[in-house]
């Protein structure tokens, strides 16, 4: 550990702080603790306000449910010690803390400023976890953990000069990181626009104005591909039925374009028996395990019996989470919610992914939604310039891929130049000290003796 600076001190932090847990009313959503009008604080509270301070909960509690809980007053700095171990806030509301939290109430406004000791808990977070981290299990911070942390004691004056210089330089990194946010939103709308331009025909106007006419489209044809039953191409989109159904925004096509219905662009080749439930996934095997998470590969299998034995490639898509994939080696079927879809002859494959990808389909949270898509109808360019659409997406996909792993890299750099902040903070080098700050050491003496009989 480096030096102090002159007037500084450190302290075991239970030694100069009360620390307390939180408690709570047992059990969980009974209604004569639950459901009342005093802020009840929970783990995932801490993230809906980036500030320092929390000032919304999602639930309340009664004054019974309080008076089996932990009621503070605001102004209060608490620290998670589960779940998400080591976040600290300063509550803005007077609210109850479960035994998820411990809280520091009655801090001495002779020894600290509590925004300091919040920017010292987010400066301590990382070394804090790994110091009591065992294995691979949970981390979580007791109250004799909490007590022991070594916590450095500036003068007051510079306690709060720190916090000052911090907000000024901290409100710079929070402006680009909102910045960067931005951009990530953007890049989502501007992925929506174009895939919508290019079922439009918008994205290869250009394309069709040198290349003329497509001799070898013709909507008989799909006509011809047509299962006994099914329903025919149309080249106007037929109007609505009154069944619920995904949508597109636009009913006019390019000239050699046609609309056509579920059936003639994808076969469900869903298993009933080949699948594999979540539980039963491996880290490591040798066949990858697709099903509606939004990461590529859920897990692994080593059996063989349950490989898709169709043709492919084909086409996931997320019955409750709307997530599409199109896979092209051989793969387990997850078991909840996916469906397998298989193009037809009509329909390039990447054709294929990228209209399920635009298909605007209601929003059921985690209901099933591909009710919504076995309805719908689809526009179908011909042949090569389904070619040329997909080669144009990918070319956009990639670009954007590029810039989402660019902002990704600079929201890094922002999380490094913070810790960097708060690390010359709390090494006495943000701020230049005072030689008039009465030392720290002199204020400690003192409160030693008014605690001694």
């Amino acid at each position: 550990m480096s030096p102090l600076p002159k007037g500084w001190a450190t302290a075991r932090l239970g030694d100069v702080v009360e620390v307390v847990r939180g408690a709570s009313p047992r059990p969980k959503g009974d209604p004569r603790y639950f459901g009342g009008p005093i802020p009840w604080i929970s783990i995932g509270d801490l993230g809906r306000e980036p500030a320092r301070t929390l000032s919304k909960t999602a639930e309340g509690v009664t004054t019974a449910g309080a008076q089996k809980s932990r009621l503070l007053p605001a102004g209060t700095l608490i620290l998670s010690n589960s779940a998400t171990v080591g976040i600290p806030k300063i509550l803005s509301v007077e609210g109850c803390i479960h035994d998820g939290f411990v809280a520091f109430p009655n801090l001495d406004p002779r020894l600290f400023v509590a925004e300091f000791l919040y920017e010292f808990f987010r400066h301590i977070r990382t070394r804090l976890l790994d110091a009591n981290r065992r294995g691979m299990t949970q981390v979580n911070l007791n109250t004799a953990i909490v007590r022991n942390i070594e916590v450095v004691i500036p003068p007051l004056a510079e306690q709060r000069r720190i916090v000052a210089r911090l907000d000024m330089l901290l409100a710079h990194s929070g402006a680009a990181r909102a910045s960067l946010e931005r951009v990530h939103e953007m890049l989502g709308q501007l992925r929506q626009a174009t895939l919508a331009s290019a079922f439009r025909g918008d994205l290869t106007a250009d394309w069709r104005a040198k290349r003329g006419q497509d001799s070898l489209w013709d909507a008989a044809q799909a006509a011809a591909l047509a299962s006994p039953g099914s329903r025919s191409p149309q080249l106007e989109k037929p109007a609505e039925d009154g069944v619920e159904q995904a949508r597109w925004p636009h009913r006019r096509l390019p000239d050699r374009w046609c609309w056509v219905p579920f059936e003639l662009v994808f076969s469900d080749e869903t298993s009933g028996d080949k699948k594999l439930k979540r539980e039963d996934y491996l880290e490591h095997g040798e066949f990858p395990v697709v099903d509606q998470g939004v990461a590529e590969v859920g897990g692994y299998s080593n059996d063989p019996t349950l490989v898709y034995d169709g043709e492919l490639p084909v086409v996931l898509f997320g019955d409750h989470t709307r997530c599409v994939k199109l896979l092209s080696r051989p793969f387990i079927q997850g078991a909840e919610g996916v469906k397998v879809l298989r193009p037809s002859p009509l329909v390039e494959p990447g054709y294929a992914f990228f209209l399920l990808r635009a298909l605007s389909i209601p929003e059921r949270s985690y209901g099933r939604h591909f009710k919504f898509v076995k309805p719908a109808w689809f526009p179908l360019a011909p042949r090569a310039e389904q070619l040329e659409i997909v080669s144009r997406l990918q070319a956009a996909r990639a670009h954007e891929d590029t810039l989402v792993a660019r902002a990704g890299r600079q929201r890094d750099n922002l999380s490094l130049l913070e810790r960097a902040l708060l690390a010359r903070a709390f090494r006495g080098e943000l701020v230049p000290q005072d030689p008039n700050d009465p030392p720290v050491s002199e204020l400690l003496e003192r409160l030693r003796a008014e605690r001694s009989p």
